[in-house]
């Protein structure tokens, strides 16, 4: 379980399964998962949901500039990206769940 040290809201092992089971159906498996994580609960349930769905995940801080981050999804076009639900995400690019953004076509190889 996770606990969130601002707020003590607790996250269970079952909500961690259910968000993985969640991302697993709208985003598929096995890619490249780019995670604009800070130091939240949700960023931690992230990771380990992409994880549980088979994806490579990079941590990209989510602090980083913003034409620094176009930067890194124009060069590396990560098939998943994932991010606070406001951000702004390229138009290749299209939202599966708040928050969550999926490639229109397949990355690299």
């Amino acid at each position: 379980m996770l606990i969130d040290a601002d707020t003590g809201a607790v996250t269970t092992y079952r909500e961690l399964s259910e968000r993985a089971d969640e991302v697993r159906s709208e985003v598929g498996c096995r890619g490249l998962a780019f995670l604009f994580a800070d130091m939240t609960v949700r960023s931690v349930a992230d990771f380990l949901a992409l994880r549980a769905a088979g994806h490579a995940v990079a941590l990209v801080d989510a602090a980083l500039a913003p034409d620094l981050a176009a930067g890194l999804l124009e060069r590396d076009r990560p098939d998943i990206v994932v991010a606070s639900p406001d951000a702004e995400v390229s138009a290749d690019y299209r939202p599966r769940l708040p928050g969550i953004w999926r490639r229109d076509d397949a990355g690299p190889a």
